[in-house]
């Protein structure tokens, strides 16, 4: 498989797995929970609620004389909420995060198209005011690791 295949192979199992899970369990208005790859979809802004997963930077590690790659691809899931009751928007932006990351995390290997898929990092919700209504955003970010062989 060429390494173009596997990235792709990795970000549509991510995403896949996302768009399964029964967001509403949290509060109903999340049934339309929008899953994107990415900042935007088809080159227009997000209406939320919304969950743009966004790939990072991969790290490689070359160890001794091994034709394998080590790779670690990390990505991060971030829900987005507008509205006004402070409280209970920060909490379902928290929620639908950690749901989505255990959920994808049950099955370490994501389908089998990794070795490891772990959580690195969480960063819980805080708003951004809009006049009346306030924007709530939560993160977790993960990291797919895998061997590529050139």
């Amino acid at each position: 498989m060429s390494l173009h295949n596997k990235i792709t192979e990795i970000d549509n199992a991510v995403i896949n797995d996302l768009k399964e899970i029964t967001f509403s369990q949290i509060d109903e208005r999340f049934s339309e929970l929008k899953i994107i790859h990415g900042r935007r979809e088809r080159g227009r802004k997000f209406r939320q609620p919304v969950m743009p997963v966004m790939f990072g930077n991969a790290s490689i590690n070359h160890s001794g004389s091994s034709i394998a790659e080590e790779w670690v691809y990390p990505f991060s899931l971030v829900s987005l909420i507008i509205g006004r009751d402070a409280e209970t928007d920060r909490k379902h932006a928290n929620e639908i995060v950690l749901l989505a990351s255990d959920e994808l995390t049950q099955d370490r290997n994501l389908r089998g198209t990794v070795r490891d898929l772990v959580r690195t990092s969480y960063v819980p919700a805080d708003d951004r005011s809009e006049t009346s209504k306030h924007l709530f955003g939560s993160a977790v970010e993960l990291e797919a690791r895998f061997k590529y062989r050139t």
